[in-house]
């Protein structure tokens, strides 16, 4: 029996088939009484109806397509399983088997949910804002090659932040700071996309909504430090004032002292 083209679409929990192309390669005899089982050595891949599966009798240099539905069950491993096609028929009046072995990958949906997004949604220019975004994988198997991307138009084009492998159960934070510049305000929208794939290199992704108000940093108060220091200098009507008390008084001493020498000088007169 001549086999080419085995192949199958197995994913965990569901039900698939194996197929392949078989021919007799043979000038004269018959393949007859043709029967096909498949079987998986783990026991985690098993026939879906019957254990065995009738097929047509096959001629002289006759091929034929077959398929064999098969289930996967729940606790299979997703990884590649070594699915063995048990073949028998007659032929010139005696029984014949053949059994041949393929490698066959057991796949499941990927499932990475996201908890909720955080990131204020208002920052002041020139200051950082970290927007943080937990991933999980409810599945069965790695998620890998995570890649978070945020796109905010205005802000940044694209800024990036590898979060790596996350394994089944497992829950990772995607973490992404920018800092807007100073000159920039105003309300801006853009995307958080996240990437990642499976072992075999299968995709997925989704993206989430993203808005940010950026506003104007504070003007420093000139105007009002100006004045503040003004009022804390002394008035120049304050400084005349005390000079011409100082000068009155300085004044009045001298003009008493000249006075008592005048008396002094009237008294000596008399006497």
């Amino acid at each position: 029996m001549e086999l080419s083209d085995v192949q199958a679409d197995l994913r965990l929990g569901e039900d698939g088939t194996v197929t392949a192309a078989i021919a007799n390669p043979c000038r004269a005899v018959a393949f007859e009484q043709i029967t096909l089982s498949v079987s998986d050595p783990t026991g985690e891949i098993i026939p879906q109806y019957a254990a065995s599966l009738s097929l047509p009798d096959l001629l002289p240099g006759q091929r034929a397509e077959v398929r064999f539905p098969v289930t996967v069950l729940n606790k299979a491993a997703v990884a590649p399983h070594t699915v063995q096609l048990h073949f028998s028929w007659t032929a010139l009046d005696g029984d014949r088997t053949q059994t041949s072995s393929y490698t066959l990958p057991v796949r499941q949906e990927m499932r990475l949910e996201q908890g909720g997004l955080k990131m204020a949604s208002t920052v002041v220019a020139g200051d950082s804002v970290t927007l943080s975004l937990p991933l999980m994988n409810m599945g069965r198997a790695d998620v890998v090659n995570v890649l978070a991307t945020l796109t905010l138009p205005g802000i940044t084009d694209r800024q990036s932040v590898l979060v790596g492998t996350i394994a089944p159960g497992e829950t990772r934070q995607a973490q992404i700071t920018l800092t807007p510049g100073r000159a920039v305000s105003g309300d801006f929208a853009g995307t958080l996309t996240v990437e990642a794939e499976d072992r075999d290199g299968n995709p997925t992704s989704f993206s989430l909504p993203v808005h940010l108000t950026v506003e104007e940093p504070p003007q420093p108060a000139v105007a009002d430090e100006a004045a503040q220091a003004q009022s804390e200098k002394p008035p120049l009507l304050v400084y005349g004032l005390a000079g011409g008390c100082g000068l009155l008084l300085l004044l009045l001493l001298l003009q008493g002292i000249l006075l008592r020498k005048k008396i002094h000088r009237l008294e000596e007169e008399k006497l």
